[in-house]
């Protein structure tokens, strides 16, 4: 993982031997930690284009910077995605281990997917790169925005930067263009402020934006353009135009897929905010779909005249390769058709599977496509492969091999077939004729299209097949004949079969495998291999890993709710075993998570609701996860009669938000539908300078600053619309004080906090103490006392006004009082208290301690002596 090869194009095509022969040159291997576990790893490179006058390598890759390759929902936990810059050394066979210049990294990502890291430069001399939003769809900044869409988040978004990692002085977010707003993200990847603009971002809105092309046919004309290979969630696949001229654009993701709004197809009518996909297509039954490789057809590379002007791209789980070709006979918009249809015509080109990259490059003085498959366990085909257009010439012909054993014990005969082969010119397949190699001697064991051999001699051969087809044509396919050996037998001890799982759960990983002819194998023969399935295809969740006890921790979460993901999701644990010879055999062992039936609902019916940025309208059934946390999310919007309506609570027990509420799902099918109730929609006020983990100590003072949004859920209210209140509630008063008097305005610094009136001895629950003021029986139950700072705003135009509280708790200290012996009595903050005991209180609070001689414990008398920090 991390490493970079070079393969020569000559080699590949050297008449004298198989393509597959050519020998692959390492060049480079990263030194940086990198987490390789789900699709974390090497996301692109590229070369830069005045090579070998500037050899320079272009590498995003992620980076274990944190020693952090958790999987978590969290902001703060992960790893992070990194684009920079190597430079090869003199020789231009291998890279300068010191020649790092680092262009920008993302924030952290605690998710494990959509690392996207395409990398191409335009005819602008500008380097573009493909950021994916990592998962991050529900995430939000401090203005209520989606990652995807913010401008102050590089996730979700096409990076434009030049040669040297600087800003173009024409990207849309620069000084240069007048935002005055404009900030330098490539430290973290984000800026804390809402309303700054990333300066590095060209584009925005998108989701896993996997691969890109640029149009090598408007780089003649001095024109950059290219298409993003977008791939999409449950309903449609993009692909999206970038280039000259389109610098700002968003294409709305999670808000909008495809031509419509986000999982949604039909109602699409088009949204002015937000660019429509230059090309989509929908998903289809049981494969679901993944846009994956792509490539503009050169319009001097030789091919039929039918694709001039194409672009094709490969798609990973329906399979096969397509060509789009701009018809405008094709086009109908809305609302004529909906969802609309693109003015493009499509057509199958080819049905390779499980194709990944699509590249147009030299081959014998002309071009050929080269493509990339990605197969599981190194089948034949995986890696780099190409397609040539002959013309009126001689094809090569396809060699194919199968067998009827390929181990044994001596002397055993193995039936070969040839058969398979096949020769693409018509007619020509019948003249194939063959030449067998059995053994490894370079001498022609049989002509016949179905020979058998027999193997006498111990070892690994390679059995070859050469087809000719008569007329200059040959290719030539190998197949791996363990003799006098067998393959070992693995075996998964743990997970035991028939396990489930609930998200979040840790499953230890644990097997061994006996072999005949080396006994029972030690854990460095073993590799596992976790892939978790999704509808028909699958995302690697653990790469090949060698050893045994190895840990998933933590158990993944479902990708969305759609019922081709939840109920027909799982992970597939590959155990491999390698003896002594190279020989291997792979188990395989399927466990499917807890599901749970789950109903939504809201008050009216009826209503929109978003479940993990995911669309739905109430009500609505799903199949959840046991363990699933996520967010629900109930926006400003109409009623079915028309009238505006905002959300007024959710259902009990569920930790709520302004708009939004944190949902686990349960062991048990819940009784009742987890239920939104809305009412006449109100302004919507959002505390945002203070955290919910926030502590305060003696002494603190800190910014109240808010927002609010008018009735509609749209308009910003200003700050004079808000008002601010202050309580402090402290240890053990019956009552609050008041801190700061209801003030209108915003970005207010509120007064320092005083002392405590107190401490509190040996307090039950330690520092486990309640969060919200609501679950107190009276404000000074919780003994530690709190502050509520209150935040309401009132909408003038409807004459409306609503309150959001946060209860602030304090940083409690715990102090460990005592006396040798024990037993004594001191005098704490002016309270008695006998020893040892436990004071709790608020940091920074200064209070006394005093003993007190002459006192009898067991009939003896004792006077004070010292204290232990030597104090008098």
């Amino acid at each position: 993982f991390g490493t970079i090869w070079r393969v020569s194009v000559s080699d590949m095509d050297d008449p004298s031997k198989d393509a597959s022969e050519a020998k692959p040159e390492k060049v480079f291997e990263l030194p940086h930690p990198m987490c390789t576990n789900g699709a974390r790893g090497l996301g692109g490179i590229a070369i830069h284009p005045d090579y070998p006058a500037k050899p320079h390598i272009y590498v995003y890759h992620n980076h274990d910077k944190y020693d952090d390759c958790v999987v978590s929902t969290e902001l703060d936990e992960g790893p992070v995605n990194r684009m920079s810059r190597w430079t090869l050394n003199s020789d231009l066979k291998s890279v300068d281990p010191n020649s790092e210049v680092v262009f920008f990294e993302t924030s952290r990502l605690g998710t494990q997917t959509h690392n996207s890291g395409d990398i191409a430069f335009g005819a602008d001399g500008m380097v573009y790169v493909t950021v994916g939003e990592s998962g991050s769809k529900k995430e939000k900044n401090a203005n209520g925005e989606f990652f995807p869409l913010a401008r102050n988040v590089l996730l979700g978004s096409v990076v434009r930067l030049d040669e040297d990692g600087n800003i173009p002085s024409d990207n849309p977010f620069t000084p240069a263009m007048g935002d005055k707003k404009a900030v330098r993200c490539n430290k973290t990847g984000m800026s804390e402020d809402a309303n700054a603009n990333c300066q590095e971002i060209y584009m925005t809105g998108f989701r896993n934006p996997f691969r890109f092309a640029m149009d090598p046919n408007a780089a003649k004309q001095g024109k950059t353009r290219f298409f993003v290979n977008d791939v999409g969630s449950n309903t449609w696949e993009m692909i999206k135009e970038g280039g000259d001229g389109m610098g700002g654009v968003n294409y709305g993701y999670p808000l909008r897929e495809g031509p419509c709004e986000g999982g949604q197809d039909t109602k699409c009518e088009p949204d002015d905010r937000y660019q429509v996909p230059t090309y989509s297509y929908h998903h289809v039954d049981e494969h679901g779909g993944a846009i994956t490789g792509g490539t503009f057809v050169p319009d001097d590379a030789g091919w039929p005249s039918s694709l001039i002007n194409s672009y094709l791209y490969a798609e990973y789980a329906i399979s096969g390769i397509y060509a789009i070709t701009p018809d405008e006979n094709e086009r109908c918009d809305y609302p004529k058709c909906d969802p609309p249809v693109p003015a493009y015509k499509q057509q199958a080109f080819s049905d390779k599977k499980k194709v990944v990259g699509l590249s147009f490059g030299p081959h014998k003085g002309k071009q050929a496509m080269y493509y990339i498959v990605h197969l599981p366990s190194g089948r034949d085909g995986e890696g780099i492969n190409r397609i040539s257009f002959s013309g009126s010439g001689n094809r090569d012909p396809k060699a194919s091999i199968e067998a009827s054993t390929t181990v044994g014990f001596l002397p055993f005969t193995v039936s070969f077939d040839g058969t398979k082969s096949f020769d693409p010119d018509d007619g020509d397949t019948d003249n194939l004729t063959y030449e067998w190699d059995f053994d490894d001697d370079g001498r022609v064991d049989s002509t016949d299209a179905k020979p058998s051999f027999e193997f006498t001699k111990a070892g690994v051969f390679n059995a070859k097949l050469t087809v000719r087809d008569g007329n200059g044509g040959s290719d030539s396919t190998t197949i791996r004949i363990d003799a006098d050996n067998s393959p070992p037998g693995p075996r998964i001890i743990s997970p035991f079969p028939g396990t489930s799982f609930a998200v979040g759960d840790k499953i230890v990983l644990r097997g061994e495998a006996f072999d005949a002819e080396d006994g029972q194998l030690p854990d460095s023969a073993l590799s596992w291999e976790v892939r978790q399935h999704h509808n028909n295809h699958y995302h690697p969740f653990l790469d090949p890993t060698t050893g045994n006890n190895i840990e998933i921790d933590p158990a993944p979460p479902p990708e969305d709710f759609f019922e081709y993901t939840t109920t027909r999701s799982y992970l597939a644990i590959h155990l491999t075993a390698t003896d002594s010879a190279g020989l291997s055999s792979t188990t395989v062992l399927e466990i499917h998570p807890r599901m749970v039936n789950l109903e939504f609902d809201s008050k009216p019916s009826g209503m929109t609701i978003l479940l993990n940025a995911e669309k739905f309208t109430t009500p609505v059934s799903l199949v959840g996860w046991e363990g699933h946390k996520f967010e629900i999310e109930a926006p400003v919007q109409k009623s079915p009669d028309g009238s505006m309506m905002s959300l007024k609570s959710w259902s009990e027990g569920m930790e709520t938000g302004v708009s939004t509420a944190d949902y686990t799902v349960p062991v048990d099918q819940p009784s009742q539908p987890i239920m939104a109730t809305f009412h006449a929609s109100r302004p919507v006020p959002v505390i945002k300078s203070i955290d919910s983990d926030f502590v305060f100590s003696v002494g603190d003072s800190f910014e109240l600053d808010g927002d609010a949004f008018a009735s509609d859920g749209v308009t910003r209210l200003s700050d004079s619309a808000l008002t601010w209140e202050v309580r402090l509630y402290n240890v053990d008063a019956d009552d609050y004080v008041t801190l700061l008097a209801p003030t209108k305005g915003n970005k207010l610094s509120m007064p320092t906090i005083p002392e405590p009136n107190s401490v509190v001895f040996n307090h039950a629950n330690g520092l486990k103490y309640g969060k919200d003021a609501a679950e107190y029986n009276s404000p000074d139950a919780a003994g530690l006392g709190y502050l509520e700072v209150i935040l309401s705003a009132t909408d003038e135009s409807s004459g409306k006004t609503d309150t959001t509280r946060l209860i602030v708790e304090p940083d409690i200290v715990e102090i460990s009082v005592d006396t040798v012996p024990s037993g004594i009595d001191l005098r704490v903050d002016n309270q008695m208290v006998t020893t040892p005991a436990i004071v709790s209180t608020w940091r920074d609070h200064s209070f006394n301690v005093k003993a007190v001689g002459g006192q009898f414990l067991n009939d003896k008398k004792y006077e004070w002596v010292q204290w232990s920090n030597g104090k008098s």
